[in-house]
């Protein structure tokens, strides 16, 4: 099942989907940023290297960094650029 990305708007309640960032996906615990309940916007996708990752996990700046020093994360750029 593909992952779903959550978004947030940028700013006031009536705004268009062009201006809405996803939000961060982290649901890991044991991280020190949010344990596991991020609300931030999402910045990069990483991809896990210990199992099949078609899609990656879309994460803000600081669980991307607590997810890339745990070793099981890396950036996958390809995933970043918008489908044509």
């Amino acid at each position: 099942m593909p992952l779903q990305v959550g978004f947030l708007p940028e700013s006031g309640s009536n705004v268009s989907r062009r201006n809405m960032k996803p939000q961060c996906e982290c649901r890991d615990p044991g991280c020190p940023c949010c344990q596991g309940r991020c609300q931030q916007r999402a910045v990069t996708v990483l991809v896990r290297i210990d199992m099949e990752d078609q899609t990656g996990t879309a994460m803000c700046r600081q669980c991307a960094e607590d997810a890339l020093d745990s070793g099981l994360f890396v950036e996958n750029r390809r995933l970043l650029r918008p489908r044509k």
